[in-house]
């Protein structure tokens, strides 16, 4: 005979609900229609799940009782229940990153405005460890995982989907989950990319500038494939061949925008405007045009995309694309929260729009002043 105790994850397979339905529902704070409590009192039953001491649903019952369909209201205890908040998971990235950070932290006041508690861990930018995280997570008693990676794929959140842990994506596709697929396999929150992109890459246009060189994250990445794609679309509507545009490729750091500024100016002809996909590359972009005293925007226009707080303290202030990471994490906690009382519903994929901050780093283009024997 098996001697490994019972646990609410158990019941909650048996029952066919998360393992939070099940835990508030025994702690007596979360009214069931009267089959799905049936259920739950039946999966207790008969998995033999004894529940902790402490305040507990008096129409819920112990393994050694019957199974009750009772729909009588009981009077409260008068005192706050023991383990009643739904505890989440939420892996992130990297928590230097300003954009990871702010959206750790909308995550975290969504969660709590919910009454839910939310456990971060960090994977430093590691696959492995985002793999292993998810793997330990899994094992955890959590009611569900938030899960932002930036490696397009992750084998593990298949593993933890099939143990039934639910789970939503944010911020970028996964490979064999979400990414190409008409319905995905989990719930997942993104940004409108390929508008954002778009958006960005039209003003600069309109602003007369016609060689708009784009500097661009890991092409890996879904959000990333995307926002080339609004940037060359906006380019062909406006006539312009993308294919005669600089592309310059590396990860979201600070360090390889500084790196790519060179790129750019020793590019023939010279890019007047750049498109940067992220506001961590622009910054250190930024950086280097100040050092190199290149002249923004009088010699080259940027915008970049996620407007992050800082963004607007630059000097200049930086045109971005906003994103709201606040829309972001309410949209995906509403989607646990859904999935959490209703864990057979289909997946659902959101994208959040998004809209284009102007600022003092674009301004319109014009041509080189030149002295009588025609140099600049």
């Amino acid at each position: 005979m098996d001697s490994k105790r019972p646990t609410i994850r158990d019941v909650a397979a048996a029952a066919g609900v998360a393992g939070s339905t099940v835990s508030r529902y025994l702690n007596g704070t979360l009214d069931l229609k009267l089959e799905t409590a049936g259920r739950i009192d039946a999966a207790v039953t008969a998995t033999g799940y004894q529940r902790p001491a402490g305040p507990a649903n008096p129409a819920a019952p112990t393994a050694d009782a019957a199974p009750t369909m009772s729909a009588e209201p009981t009077a409260p205890t008068g005192r706050e229940p023991q383990h009643s908040s739904p505890v989440l998971g939420l892996i992130v990235p990297e928590a230097l990153n300003q954009y990871f950070a702010q959206l750790v932290h909308e995550l975290s006041q969504a969660a709590h405005r919910a009454g839910c508690e939310l456990i971060v861990s960090i994977a430093f930018d590691q696959p492995a460890r985002q793999e292993a995280l998810v793997d330990l997570f899994a094992g955890l008693d959590l009611a569900g995982l938030f899960y932002i990676g930036t490696h397009h794929a992750n084998p593990a959140l298949t593993r933890a989907l099939a143990a039934g842990l639910p789970v939503v994506v944010l911020d970028d596709e996964q490979a064999g989950l979400t990414r190409g697929a008409q319905t995905p396999a989990t719930d997942l929150v993104v940004h409108d990319d390929y508008a954002g992109a778009f958006q960005a890459t039209s003003h600069l246009l309109r602003l007369g500038h016609r060689r708009i060189a784009c500097v661009i994250g890991p092409d890996s990445l879904n959000s990333q494939s995307e926002r080339l794609r609004g940037y060359s679309e906006a380019l062909l509507t406006a006539g312009v061949d993308p294919h005669t545009q600089l592309i310059v490729r590396g990860p979201f750091t600070q360090n390889f925008g500084a790196s790519a500024l060179p790129h750019i100016l020793a590019h023939a002809p010279t890019p007047t405007a750049v498109f940067v996909t992220s506001d961590i590359i622009a910054l250190g972009l930024l950086d280097v045009a100040r050092s190199m005293s290149v002249d923004v925007p009088g010699q080259l226009s940027v915008v970049g995309f996620d407007d992050a707080p800082l963004s607007r303290h630059l000097q200049p202030p930086l045109s971005s694309v906003h994103v709201s990471l606040r829309e972001m994490a309410r949209t995906a906690l509403d989607l646990m929260t859904a999935r959490l009382t209703e864990p057979k519903t289909p997946p659902t994929r959101v994208v959040v729009p998004v809209t284009l901050a102007t600022r003092a780093s674009s301004a319109a283009f014009a041509e080189p002043i030149t002295d009588p024997k025609g140099q600049p």
